[in-house]
């Protein structure tokens, strides 16, 4: 949420190596910086450095994909070979479609499959997985537990504006809307769902770290250029304003998130949250700029997210929730 906008298109804004802008700055000048940088805490660097290794096994993925549906090369000269896509398996078209099949990915630390979660490599059948109700992940000595692609299942596919995309592991109830250019990202697990009737705008983005959820629940009205980012549970009835950013926090039912605003970290949300506020988790206000809008501070921590953001640490601290965690702790 933060904003470095030079008015000089011939003297650009620089910020030093290393350097993390701060939540919500506003920065104009360069004179602006020094108070709206610090020093680029280590979880952070940890979660960059996961993030470039994550996009790397991605885009071996969906190599690995493309090959299944194009019948390219098949992986075994066997006729039967279960490493050989099926018929039933999805075309070009259907697996890069509005409605995709998310490939296999393996653990970016390189110790093997998720357990119930993705596949390895070395596991090249093409079963596809269909998520179950809740998203609850495989008993890890199942069949699916070593993973395969993944379809998302969608109540009303007519409902999917076209340019938008669900990927892979996400459930959407009867009568879910999303709008042109947005994207639900369930490639790594089947873990995210969107409740009934609930209508998510243009441009917006849904999807999670490993081993969390993002879930939406019924009636919400979520808006423009927003970004839900699991872990996350949102209520009932919940109106998300245009160009909001959720990470991590529990919404209440009811809760009205306003325009602009930034809730960051495994917090209580059980009262509207005015445009523009950036919240955090208490102990974390230095990461607010000095430069962000005056509607600020932190809530009670969530015990049902904590719980989420610790399995995430547990689980190797693969991403930036251990960020969140250590900063907290």
């Amino acid at each position: 949420m933060a904003r470095v906008l030079g008015a000089d298109p011939g003297r650009p804004i620089v910020i030093p190596e290393a350097s993390l802008v701060l939540f919500g700055a506003r920065i104009t000048r360069q004179e602006d910086v020094p108070a709206n940088v610090i020093p680029v805490p280590a979880p952070f660097t940890i979660f960059a450095a996961d993030v470039s290794e994550e996009n790397l096994v991605l885009a071996r993925g969906y190599n690995l994909l493309y090959r299944a549906a194009a019948r390219m090369t098949p992986f075994s000269s066997t006729a039967g070979d279960p490493r050989n896509p099926g018929d039933d398996f999805p075309n070009v078209e259907q697996a890069f479609g509005k409605q995709s099949v998310a490939p296999p990915t393996v653990y970016r630390r390189g110790t093997g499959a998720i357990p119930s979660r993705t596949a390895g490599f070395g596991d090249l059948t093409f079963e596809r997985f269909e998520p179950q109700a809740g998203f609850d992940a495989p008993a890890p000595n199942s069949s699916a537990a070593s993973a395969r692609f993944i379809v998302p299942r969608v109540a009303s596919p007519e409902l999917i504006a076209d340019g938008a995309i669900v990927l892979g592991g996400c459930d959407l109830a009867a009568g879910v809307r999303i709008g042109h250019r947005s994207c639900l990202h369930g490639a790594d697990a089947p873990a995210i769902a969107v409740g009934r009737g609930t209508q998510i705008g243009c441009n917006s983005s849904l999807h999670e770290l490993s081993l969390s959820s993002c879930r939406i629940g019924a009636d919400c009205n979520i808006g423009d250029r927003v970004v839900l980012h699991g872990p996350l549970e949102v209520g009932d009835r919940v109106r998300v304003g245009d160009g909001s950013v959720l990470f991590g926090p529990k919404i209440a039912d009811g809760v009205t998130i306003g325009a602009g605003a930034l809730v960051f970290g495994p917090v209580e949300v059980t009262t509207d949250v005015p445009d523009g506020a950036v919240i955090v988790p208490p102990g974390m206000e230095f990461l607010i700029a000095p430069s962000a809008s005056s509607i600020r501070g932190s809530l009670p921590i969530s015990a049902i997210m904590m719980v989420a953001w610790l399995a995430i640490q547990q689980a190797g601290g693969s991403d930036c929730g251990l960020g969140a965690l250590s900063l907290l702790t």
